[in-house]
């Protein structure tokens, strides 16, 4: 049985609940002729330590990609999915735009919202499914997003739906960042799954189904699609018995200027140190931090420091990682003659500076590593003083 949690794989609790004999999946009833070899399955009811979601902990059934549903176009229930359908277009406006249906069968949902104001793509990875859906003239492909490279042919969507498919999934996690890798920057969608709360209200243990191996509550659902690059809008329930979470995908964290900085610096940083050995002067790091550390060897200057100085005494007579330059003590740099002095302490810039400036010689040539580049604090005949 299997221990691991299928949305954050953390350590699942020990069985909560225990079933012996169950149908092996719903959708699989056998002949006559199959009565003899068609045989019930055990599994588990537990949760996640983590995350909280509950969870089967057999395998799954074998169509869990494939979407089998019995849905009439016309009717009361019908009529309840168009209303929620229409409310999802009218709150976030997408007249106009260009939705996806994931794991969308036969295309029954696509044909109900036809006559809406959007366009409706579905993907389904039952081939039967995806002739059946065509025959009938819907935009409906066939494949299956299970990975964050599963993007969606057509992309990017403005947004997606997902009717009472995620609880199907062994990777509901990799179907979501798919899905978060098919949307446009500000993509939005409609998800519904069956509420754990309502089986647990009516206490309605003939719920548990091999074919559904999660069973989220209003919090679960929420928190796996947070932890999944969405921010959930609002989350209600639908049809008593069902939840529907509206969602908005979060925007991936621009690292952009990481980079920009990074290059910059590291040229800004190479180009001070070459003026200052032309001038035949010896060049020290005032700063044994791990600031100072990252910045040394991203700029690949570690064959041009003499060493690296520091107040602390348990640092002194060590050297720095990866670029390996001796950490001495201030008194034995003064000694060593340091005239070229880059304090890379960004907290402390103050306080060094004005111990270099009481110890060491006017002549001592100083700069300080900002937030947004290199200072010179201190040059021959010239001081700036720090803001």
């Amino acid at each position: 049985m299997r221990q691991a949690c299928l949305v954050c794989s953390n350590q699942l609790s020990a069985p909560i609940l225990h079933y012996s004999n169950l149908p092996s999946g719903a959708q699989q009833m056998p002949t006559r002729e199959e009565l003899d070899v068609d045989k019930g399955i055990d599994f588990n009811v537990r949760q996640c330590l983590s995350c909280e979601t509950l969870q089967l902990d057999c395998e799954p059934v074998e169509y869990y990609r494939d979407v089998i549903r019995a849905m009439p176009v016309k009717g009361a229930f019908a009529n309840l999915k168009l209303e929620l359908y229409k409310d999802f277009v009218k709150r976030f406006s997408l007249e106009n735009k260009h939705l996806i249906e994931v794991g969308c069968g036969k295309g029954d949902f696509i044909q109900l919202f036809s006559e809406q104001p959007t366009r409706v793509t579905g993907i389904e990875h039952c081939k039967a499914s995806v002739l059946a859906a065509q025959s009938k003239g819907l935009p409906v492909m066939e494949g299956f997003v299970d990975t964050c490279a599963s993007i969606v042919p057509g992309s990017p969507y403005d947004g997606f739906l997902s009717f009472n498919f995620l609880e199907h999934q062994p990777n509901p996690s990799g179907m979501l960042a798919g899905i978060h890798s098919s949307l446009s920057s500000d993509g939005v969608g409609l998800i519904t799954v069956p509420s754990f709360d309502h089986i647990q209200r009516h206490n309605a243990y003939y719920e548990f189904v091999r074919d559904h191996l999660l069973y989220f509550t209003e919090a679960t659902l929420r928190r796996m699609l947070e932890t999944n690059g969405f921010d959930v809008i609002e989350v209600t329930l639908f049809n008593e018995d069902t939840i529907c979470a509206y969602a908005r995908k979060r925007p991936v964290i621009a690292l952009g200027g990481l980079t920009d900085n990074y290059m910059r610096l590291r040229r800004e940083l190479n180009e001070l140190i070459d003026d200052l050995k032309c001038q035949g002067r010896r060049v020290a790091i005032w700063g044994a931090s791990h600031q100072g550390f990252t910045i040394i060897s991203c700029a690949d200057i570690g064959g041009k420091v003499e060493y690296i100085i520091d107040s602390a005494e348990f640092k002194q007579g060590k050297f720095s990682p990866a670029s390996h330059i001796e950490i001495i003590s201030p008194s034995e740099a003064l000694e060593r003659a340091a005239d070229a002095i880059i304090i890379a302490a960004p907290a402390y810039t103050k306080e060094i500076l004005g111990v270099i400036q009481s110890t060491y010689p006017a002549d001592t040539h100083i700069s300080a590593l900002r937030l947004d580049g290199i200072e010179i604090l201190h040059q021959p005949d010239e001081l700036k003083k720090v803001p």
